[in-house]
């Protein structure tokens, strides 16, 4: 459950260049995977963790992308 999101967030960092869109479905179809992957009642509060890292990632992303961030 740690080594997935530093995964994602050197992933993010590589694809600055790409489309948003694009890189919007790839992001989709990681974290969808996973949490098909590893969703049992017992650990939905990590998986929840998890999403808002992988948010947090995606906005930092995004925000590095522009010049005309806030």
């Amino acid at each position: 459950m740690r080594k997935k999101p530093q995964q994602i967030k050197q992933q993010l960092k590589m694809r600055v260049h790409d489309p948003v869109p694009q890189t919007g479905a790839w992001l989709r179809s990681v974290v969808q995977g996973y949490f098909n992957y590893y969703a049992v009642p017992e650990i939905w509060n990590s998986l929840g963790l998890l999403g808002e890292r992988v948010l947090r990632y995606w906005e930092q992303a995004l925000k590095r992308r522009s010049q005309r961030h806030s």
